[in-house]
C-alpha cells in the first residue's frame, strides 16, 4: 500500500493546508492542521501509483509530510525508473534545531 501522511511539529500551529495533487490522475488530497489536530498523525492512501504527484503546503507553521512505498512483491534487479525531488523551502519555521531532511532507501 502507499500512502501520503503528515505529522504537525508546531505546538503554535495555527492554520496549515497540505494539498497533495495528481497530474495524471487529477487527484487532489487535502490535509487541514489548526490547533485542534496540530499533533494527530494523518494519512490518505494514493490511489494511482506510480504517478507524479506534486505536494503544495500553505500556512503559517511548521508540517512534515511524509510518502510511504510498500510493495508486496519482490523488487525486480534492475530497476527501470528515477526519482526526482525538488524540495523550495520559503518562510523561517523558527524552530530550534529545524532543518529540511531528505532521507532515501534503496
Amino acid at each position: 500500500d502507499t500512502v501520503v501522511a503528515l505529522h504537525a511539529l508546531s505546538v503554535y500551529a495555527a492554520q496549515v493546508t497540505v494539498t497533495v495533487q495528481s497530474s495524471v490522475a487529477g487527484d487532489v488530497y487535502t490535509f487541514d492542521v489548526n490547533r485542534d489536530n496540530r499533533l494527530l498523525y494523518q494519512e490518505k492512501p494514493l490511489k494511482n501509483f506510480p504517478g507524479k504527484y506534486s505536494v503544495r503546503v500553505k500556512g503559517s507553521s511548521c508540517v512534515s509530510v511524509q510518502i510511504a512505498c510498500f510493495y508486496n512483491i519482490p523488487t525486480p534487479v534492475k530497476v527501470a525508473g528515477t526519482l526526482s525531488v525538488e524540495a523550495k523551502v520559503t518562510g523561517d519555521c523558527r524552530l530550534p534545531g529545524a532543518s529540511l531532511m531528505l532521507n532515501f532507501t534503496v
